[in-house]
């Protein structure tokens, strides 16, 4: 079994939104403005790390074309208030940016568990040469009020950083870590100090190791429980229910009205971004 660090991250937070996302492949037709934004912003960088021009990138976020060749087409347009906030945030990290050397831009990794017949997968978004150094970086959006310290925090506990250093030195690049640059909304957009997140060898083994566990979990799941029964879901997961959560009408747990919701007018297939999970199922 392949694992990527969103299935991860989505099944130890809630099995039952992890069934309903990635073994029933739902997705809500309406993205949340916070993840259209974010999308539009990585899709923004990936067009320049390729050497795309603006229009081409407009045009794939607009649904008209691929970003790459031969690559996918959205299958919905992104709002075009969404894509010119995520043109202003790129301005303005472009026009305060350190000095970097780009080595390398959105590349798969698949990193084999030793001892396991499983492995952990994902794009890595850059790899740079920044004060003499190689790190893997990511660009996150923000609202207004994301705090900096907060940000901190999280990705020193996060579980991506595992992941993406493990995979990037699989891969044959050296990286001391991982850098994280938050670009937050506001006039002007805020850009955040590099949040430098390191980690040991034997914690990138012990994450291996749960990585295992995990996908072990899953498949126990599938074969016990199967598709179609709810799973867990933990009653502190603070999801707002069926008004706030995008699953909230669908989830067996939330709503006992779920087997009444129209899925097919409110929701479609979900599209798989890695080409490595499309090999997988």
């Amino acid at each position: 079994m392949r694992l990527d660090n969103t299935r991860y991250e989505a099944w130890w937070s809630n099995p039952e939104r992890y069934r309903m996302a990635y073994v029933l492949n739902l997705s809500p037709v309406k993205l949340p403005y916070g993840l259209s934004r974010g999308t539009a912003l990585h899709s923004i960088f990936e067009g320049v790390g390729k050497g795309r021009t603006l229009e081409q990138i407009l045009d794939f976020l607009r649904a008209k074309g691929p970003l790459v060749e031969g690559g996918k087409v959205l299958d919905e347009p992104i709002e075009e208030t969404t894509i010119r906030t995520a043109l202003g945030l790129y301005n303005a990290y472009v026009s305060e940016q350190p000095p970097y050397k780009l080595v390398e831009t959105e590349f798969e990794f698949e990193c084999p568990i030793e001892g396991s017949p499983h492995s952990m997968v994902g794009k890595v978004d850059q790899i740079v040469e920044y004060e003499g150094e190689l790190w893997v970086t990511d660009f996150k959006s923000g609202h207004p009020k994301t705090s900096y310290t907060t940000k901190v925090k999280e990705w020193g506990e996060m579980s991506s950083p595992n992941f993406y250093i493990a995979g990037a030195r699989h891969a044959g690049f050296d990286v001391k870590g991982m850098r994280v640059h938050y670009i937050v909304e506001g006039t002007p957009p805020k850009i955040f100090p590099g949040i430098e997140v390191v980690r040991s060898e034997r914690e990138l083994e012990l994450h291996k190791i749960a990585v295992h566990q995990t996908c072990e979990t899953l498949l126990s799941f599938l074969d016990t429980y199967g598709p179609h029964t709810p799973w867990p879901h933990r009653p502190h997961w603070t999801c707002g229910g069926r008004e706030k959560c995008e699953y909230g009408r669908v989830c067996g747990v939330c709503d006992p009205r779920s087997e009444l919701v129209d899925i097919e007018r409110e929701f479609k297939t979900r599209v798989e971004h890695l080409e490595l999970m499309e090999k997988e199922g």
